[in-house]
């Protein structure tokens, strides 16, 4: 079945301060954010959040994991981690300029919320950081070893079960 609704919506005012490089670059790392699901994820941990409050934190360091990933995943090929960090700190400084220009036409003390050309929220998500990670050298792939992945199944296996015959005791008490 083939998903209609996964559009990228850029704006005018992102596609005037980004080169071509860079528009192939926010491209992919927008496509990335499509591909890996990461809508349904944000919002599954958004509704988890709204009903716990100890997880209020979680949706925050969730959007940055994806951001993350994302960036990672759009500059796996040689040459495009510069690209994508210089498009990203190009992104957060017109967004900033625009804050600034809005603020000096007084369009916030006349209430008018006017968004930002870039209006991708380029200016969250810790932009110093995640340029900084993408000017460093790529992550190394990790292997889990066989042994941790063999334990872990091991007890979650242990804990469904213990889970199940706790349930069917507690079950029994009704009859």
């Amino acid at each position: 079945m083939r998903d209609r609704w996964r559009h990228r919506l850029i704006t005018a005012g992102l596609l005037d301060c980004l080169d071509a490089a860079e528009r192939d670059a926010v491209l992919a790392h927008e496509h990335a954010h499509l591909t890996g699901g990461h809508h349904w994820l944000r919002m599954t941990v958004a509704c988890c959040a709204a009903v716990d409050p100890l997880l209020r934190r979680l949706p925050d360091l969730v959007e940055t994991a994806c951001e993350r990933w994302a960036d990672e995943h759009a500059a796996r090929e040689p040459g495009q981690r510069r690209v994508l960090a210089r498009a990203l700190g190009k992104a957060a400084l017109a967004t900033l300029q625009n804050a600034r220009d809005a603020g000096d036409a007084g369009s916030a003390a006349a209430g008018q919320d006017r968004p930002s050309p870039t209006a991708c929220g380029f200016h969250h998500h810790a932009v110093a950081e995640r340029m900084a990670v993408l000017l460093d050298a790529p992550p190394r792939a990790t292997r889990v070893p066989a042994t941790v992945l063999l334990t872990t199944s091991a007890l979650t296996a242990a804990m469904i079960g213990s889970a199940v015959h706790a349930g069917t005791d507690y079950l029994a008490l009704f009859h």
